[in-house]
């Protein structure tokens, strides 16, 4: 009898470590891992550059410059990650507020995000690689 009651309470106790050890299983991680782990993956970055994470209230902020596309012309572009540091329950809202938006605006301009843990990627649209940066930033863990 009392392994009946016992045994839903531990199987939600269960459920909730896994999906928020899901959530933020990247949280270690440093943008700095993030360049890196692009390169790994044969996306050809010629520079990067710390960002100010305050404007997105992040902990961490970097640029990459990569080659784009722009009027049928490849032209230099930033893509930007951002982190938040899921240890912070500010950030968990933050980051929430982001899920649920699917953007973030910067000087009242929409910018559409991917997420994915604990970081926000910005400014992959117009990527000439945007396939193999979108690839990389899912598989970033």
């Amino acid at each position: 009898m009392m392994m009946k009651k016992w045994m839903p309470c531990f199987a939600a106790v269960l459920a909730a470590m896994f999906l928020a050890g899901c959530a933020t299983e990247n949280n270690y991680r440093e943008c700095a891992d993030f360049y890196s782990f692009l390169v790994e993956n044969n996306v050809t970055v010629t520079q990067s550059q710390p960002l100010n994470p305050a404007p997105f209230r992040a902990s961490s902020g970097m640029a990459f410059e990569v080659t784009g596309i722009e009027d049928g012309k490849e032209v230099p572009v930033d893509v930007a990650v951002y982190k938040f540091n899921m240890d912070l329950e500010l950030m968990q809202k933050r980051m929430k507020e982001i899920r649920r938006s699917g953007c973030v605006y910067l000087l009242g301009i929409k910018l559409p995000t991917k997420i994915n843990g604990s970081f926000i990627l910005l400014g992959y649209e117009r990527c000439k690689q945007k396939k193999q940066i979108l690839k990389a930033f899912e598989e970033f863990k």
